[in-house]
């Protein structure tokens, strides 16, 4: 039983880290593409979770992540492959302290107070395997507050063709 709450929050948490969501906008996805990286020489790509995690989830990240490289003229291969794609996936549920300054005639007053924090982060780093340098890198980070229902595949692969969207092709 607690697998498939599992599967189904991390399912949720791939919705929102990836910036699919009912009420909350499109995702803000930064990226790096390397100056010197030569894209064109790339062909194939190893997918390496290190999201500490294990799961039936993870596959289905993996799948939409390859249909997404595949669309960009990559192949997903074993660790000889040209590039790495190290990937993580993580929650944070909780609190944070917040504090606000706030200047008065007296001097400045600090108010603190707690914060509650439910949001999903996306990360990852394209690793050329031969040199080790970074070629392109990406995140996201999504707050989770007003996500309610976990994403249909399609919904997936079109979340991380926006995630992937700065990546560019080999072709």
């Amino acid at each position: 039983m607690r697998t498939g709450r599992l599967g189904s929050s991390l399912v949720l948490v791939v919705a929102l880290g990836l910036g699919v969501g009912c009420a909350t906008g499109p995702a803000e996805v930064s990226s790096v593409v390397s100056p010197t990286a030569n894209f064109k020489a790339y062909q194939t790509v190893a997918l390496e979770n290190v999201s500490q995690q294990e799961g039936p989830e993870f596959a289905l990240i993996e799948k939409s992540i390859a249909s997404v490289l595949s669309d960009k003229g990559y192949r997903v291969g074993g660790k000889d492959s040209d590039l790495t794609l190290l990937y993580r996936l993580t929650r944070d549920r909780g609190e944070k302290l917040k504090e606000e300054v706030i200047p008065t005639a007296q001097g400045t007053v600090i108010r603190r107070n707690l914060e509650a924090v439910n949001e999903a982060k996306f990360l990852v780093n394209l690793v050329d395997t031969r040199s080790g340098a970074m070629a392109w890198k990406g995140s996201t980070v999504r707050d989770l507050t007003r996500q309610k229902t976990p994403m249909t595949d399609a919904e997936i692969k079109t979340a991380l063709e926006e995630f992937f969207a700065t990546l560019p092709s080999n072709q």
